[in-house]
């Protein structure tokens, strides 16, 4: 018995290609004005439907979800709780995407997995990723 192979290893892109993936996420799967991938699916994986992910756990002691190969964090800041997803790989590697167009990248190996950082600065960048 085979059984389903872990689509998981052996991605290793650039940071330049990590960028280009995450901006086309944020723009929900339209490249240069085609529609690339679904675009309802997108919306989900990025939280801006009303499914919900699955329960994945908590993260930084709140709710954590998983839905379409995206990990959905609650980070609580200043400004109370937010809601980020991201890609996140072995290590400590991140892609996360803001509302605000902004693209956080981490490549790491020191199996750190704590964004919360990432977000309070990003929370500063253009005003805040709030707007």
């Amino acid at each position: 018995k085979l059984g389903i192979p872990i689509g998981g290893w052996g991605s290793y892109p650039t940071v330049i290609e990590a960028a280009k993936i995450g901006q086309l996420l944020h723009n929900e799967g339209e490249l240069k004005g085609k529609q690339v991938l679904n675009e309802f699916r997108v919306k989900e994986a990025l939280y801006r439907t009303f499914r919900s992910g699955y329960d994945a756990g908590t993260a930084y002691g709140l709710p954590q979800e998983y839905l379409h190969s995206m990990w959905i964090n609650n980070i609580g800041l200043s400004v109370g709780t937010v809601t980020v997803p991201s890609m996140n790989g072995h290590g400590g590697n991140f892609v996360v995407i803001f509302p605000s167009g902004v693209v956080a990248i981490r490549f790491s190996d020191a199996n750190f997995y704590d964004i919360s950082y990432m977000v309070a600065v990003a929370e500063f960048y253009k005003g805040g990723f709030l707007n």
